[in-house]
């Protein structure tokens, strides 16, 4: 029986691999970027947190203006004698209350980006400084 030639010679692999030139890194430093890479993640989730927090607090306040002022309305409406009057006023009413839905909106809209530009503005800060660490860390091989 003839003996088989691997279709691959892993003894020259391994030859050619050695001669790579593969820069030196310490590994310290590696860690340390490690490190300020998961504070900066911490700080971009407490910053997103934070505003989302907002967010939701202003939610709040706007409900429970709405609630005040339909509860103002419904008085109104009950008070109201003139049938005209009280249509054209519910009317104003239904208008106005649209306008500040739109406001209510639009702000709490531009609120939730500016919570996750913010948090994403901490995460780009520190991959920009983090490629200029890498870089500085690979010493090529003597």
């Amino acid at each position: 029986m003839t003996e088989r030639k691997p279709p691959f010679d892993f003894a020259d692999l391994s030859k050619r691999l050695g001669e790579l030139k593969f820069p030196e890194v310490d590994w310290q430093e590696l860690m340390a970027a490690q490190q300020k890479n998961w504070e900066a993640l911490g700080q971009a989730n407490k910053v997103w947190f934070e505003g989302t927090q907002r967010v939701v607090q202003r939610e709040v306040e706007i409900l429970q203006n709405a609630l005040a002022e339909a509860a103002a309305a419904s008085k109104d409406m009950l008070q109201e004698g003139d049938a005209r009057a009280a249509a054209e006023k519910r009317l104003e009413r239904a208008k106005s209350t649209f306008e500040k839905a739109i406001s209510n909106i639009r702000e709490l809209s531009e609120a939730a980006s500016r919570a996750n530009r913010d948090a994403l503005e901490v995460i780009q800060k520190r991959a920009l400084e983090g490629f200029d660490e890498i870089k500085s860390m690979i010493k090529p091989k003597r």
